[in-house]
């Protein structure tokens, strides 16, 4: 099981059921929306995304955030069984009207919540502080709205946003790791293996930053772990170019460029546009020069399984 994700062939026993209540009920398909609901059905576990259930068929669509993560899952054990995939192009202001006009709150919540990820990874014609205070604003209007309502996995989703961009617009890096604490100790309650993994990648890079590398190493190193374990090769490549900022903190530049070249070797695998996306906003630069590229080449040939070898210090 891939982060507590079941198995296509039991998905393949969910969609018979759902497809028989279908044929009973004289109805043609079946319109997905709830993020927990969908992850049931097809193992998407991002906050966004729609799915389609018919007869004979099964779609979904998502956005650019999550294509990649969604391409590499169907090549696993947890493979949604026919599933065809969408790219939906950036509708978010839309998304967020639509939501307001049903007057459910956790929609509405739900829809600031993705459309305060525009601001930090979108290409904007807006000033950083512009972005900053946009962004914070959705973020705290969705995080009221699940406090109010309850829902404690959408107020660790939103924690983990408003982490994000406390991180990297409004640049106030202690600031950051208040709400990433509460979202971590809300996500291991939930069992949230994924959210939890994403969430220390945001802690252990905002220690980073405030150059506490101990705490910073714990976080990265439990990251590491569950996105390798969940055999997610895109996640590891991530993970992998936050150890290699690890070990360039700790003064070990070898070990850095190993690191960093198994990453883009990963990302080269898999075609992670998110890895990309993540060292640009990130600043990383570590890369081949003349004087390491025997270590980088080292990387660079590691399979997946040496690679996290490697990057948690495990034995051989």
């Amino acid at each position: 099981m891939i982060l507590g994700l079941p198995g296509s062939d039991v998905l393949a026993a969910r969609h018979a059921r759902v497809r028989a209540a279908l044929e009973a009920k004289g109805l043609e398909a079946l319109i997905v929306t709830t993020p927990t609901n969908i992850r049931y059905l097809a193992n998407h576990i991002g906050t966004a995304g729609t799915l389609l259930i018919t007869r004979t068929d099964i779609q979904l669509l998502v956005d650019f955030r999550y294509m990649e993560a969604v391409r590499s899952r169907q090549d696993s054990p947890a493979g949604c069984p026919g599933l065809r995939i969408h790219d939906v192009p950036d509708s978010y202001d839309e998304a967020l009207v639509l939501a307001r006009s049903t007057g459910d709150p956790l929609r509405i919540s739900n829809a600031l919540y993705n459309l305060s990820f525009i601001a930090v990874w979108a290409t904007v014609n807006k000033t950083s502080a512009e972005r900053a205070a946009g962004g914070v604003a959705q973020i705290d209007e969705a995080l009221a709205i699940a406090r109010q309502v309850g829902d404690r996995g959408a107020i660790a989703r939103c924690l983990w946003g408003k982490a994000n961009l406390t991180n990297y617009l409004v640049k106030d890096f202690p600031a950051a790791l208040v709400p990433l604490g509460e979202a971590i100790a809300m996500f291991r309650e939930l069992g949230d293996p994924f959210s939890l993994a994403w969430a220390l990648h945001s802690q252990g890079l905002s220690y980073l930053k405030t150059g506490d590398v101990a705490a910073a190493r714990a976080a990265l190193i439990e990251q590491t772990t569950l996105l390798g374990d969940a055999r997610d090769p895109s996640g590891v490549a991530i993970a992998l170019g936050n150890m290699a900022q690890l070990a360039h903190a700790e003064g070990d530049q070898l070990r850095a460029i190993r690191l960093a070249g198994a990453s883009a070797a990963l990302r080269r695998l898999t075609g992670a546009e998110l890895v990309s996306m993540i060292d640009a906003v990130e600043g990383r630069t570590i890369e081949a020069t003349p004087e390491n590229q025997e270590a980088w080449n080292e990387g660079l040939a590691m399979t997946l399984d040496q690679s996290l070898t490697y990057a948690l210090r495990r034995e051989s």
